[in-house]
């Protein structure tokens, strides 16, 4: 518990949020982000700060379940992979630490333990908010917000909260990290429900910025060349200076944006709630091309190749689509809507279904290589490196699949 650390908290307000920082928690060194994907790591919701659900990671066609971690309530948030274990939060309000090799517990952290939250101390209350949010890990940390609107930094090792941060609504977009402009330190990207993207600090929890948009931000932010670009459901896609957090230049889609969009040079990929799926051209500042062949919206993101984009919808079709002017190349029909985000590995993908199956793909002809029925809702998105794959489930449970 927070209240068995010491109580000697150091409380930094800052403009749109209040920070509390744990001075006893030795910081360490904040190091460049690495360019390339770690195959035996998964770092960040998506694999890397541009959003493009790729892997390098090699996988078998056939997997077995290796484990199963139980929480008490469903798993959303995407898991990530670090230093020999899985993180992921659950809708019970906790954040867990679990040995990759073994499935077991080393840790849990309760948002109620956070000193920002309202019911701090009192521990009569055995849940607090849910944690949907992916988290990103950075030099030994893990960062990640709640439905407390807090903003979290931990130990990796330990568990133990650096500091907080405290946003005006819940936040359910994961995080993401990219080095500051000068190269001397690292910085966290977030969305809230308050409509705001902040930058903070990844040593202190300080904010560098904020940029205020029109409504809910439910996906989370890619970085591009110098600039930040996210989709909100304000019916825009921004484009936002990393230096300042002031706007670059903005697209009107008119629709909700609640998906994480996937970045690539001048070209951002999307789905919305208007049931289309769209690539939006930076350069020209317009909608490149749209595709949506029924009346169902778009609420994963998307996976890229070098020539095509996968995504799911809601119209229980998993979609592969040239990059280029958006014709179809082959759909994969299954028994549930797709609101789980894919990852692409070599020639394969994996993604879940609300079916309560998880899927996998042959990326040349949309075949199915692979399924295991967890049987209940599969929304959450999957964190694949050499050898494993992870992926939680609306049972309450992470699961763990191997060769």
């Amino acid at each position: 518990m927070m209240t068995h650390i010491k109580l000697a908290l150091v409380a930094l307000l800052a403009l749109g949020g209040m920070v509390v920082a744990l001075p006893e928690v030795a910081a360490p060194a904040v190091g460049k982000v690495a360019a390339k994907v770690d195959a035996t790591t998964w770092t960040l919701a998506r694999g890397d700060s541009s959003q493009t659900g790729r892997s390098t990671a090699k996988l078998a066609d056939k997997l077995a379940l290796k484990w199963r971690f139980k929480t008490e309530a469903p798993i959303k948030a995407t898991p990530i992979v670090a230093e020999g274990r899985a993180f992921v939060g659950s809708n019970d309000g906790l954040f867990y630490a679990i040995d990759l090799n073994t499935g077991e517990k080393i840790w849990s952290f309760n948002t109620i333990e956070g000193p920002l939250h309202p019911d701090a101390g009192k521990n009569e209350k055995k849940f607090t908010d849910p944690i949907e949010a992916g988290a990103c890990y950075v030099d030994g940390r893990l960062y990640f917000g709640g439905h407390d609107g807090n903003v979290y930094c931990l130990d990796a090792k330990t568990g133990k909260m650096i500091w907080a941060f405290a946003t005006q609504d819940k936040i359910t977009a994961a995080a993401n990290h990219v080095k500051s402009p000068d190269g001397k330190s690292t910085w966290i990207l977030i969305g809230s429900n308050d409509s705001r993207m902040y930058c903070l600090d990844a040593a202190t929890g300080k904010k560098n910025w904020d940029y205020e948009t029109g409504n809910i931000i439910n996906g989370a932010p890619a970085v591009g060349k110098g600039v930040v670009i996210f989709g909100g459901c304000d019916g825009l896609v921004h484009v936002v200076g990393l230096a300042d957090g002031k706007k670059v230049s903005e697209v009107e889609i008119t629709d909700y944006i609640a998906a994480t969009a996937a970045v690539d040079g001048d070209k951002v990929f999307f789905g919305h709630h208007g049931n289309k799926f769209i690539c939006v051209d930076l350069t020209e500042k317009k909608i490149a091309w749209q595709f949506g062949q029924r009346d169902f919206p778009f609420m994963g993101s998307p996976a890229l190749t070098k020539d095509h984009v996968l995504f799911g919808g809601q119209d229980r079709r998993v979609h592969f689509v040239n990059r280029a002017d958006g014709k179809a190349k082959w759909s994969f029909r299954s028994r549930g809507q797709f609101n789980s985000s894919p990852v692409i590995f070599g020639e394969r993908a994996i993604i879940g279904c609300d079916d309560g199956r998880v899927y996998m793909l042959n990326l040349a002809d949309g075949t199915e290589v692979w399924n295991y029925e967890i049987g209940q809702r599969v929304a959450g998105s999957p964190a694949v490196i050499d050898g494993m794959m992870l992926i939680g489930s609306d049972d309450g449970s992470l699961y763990a699949f191997g060769e």
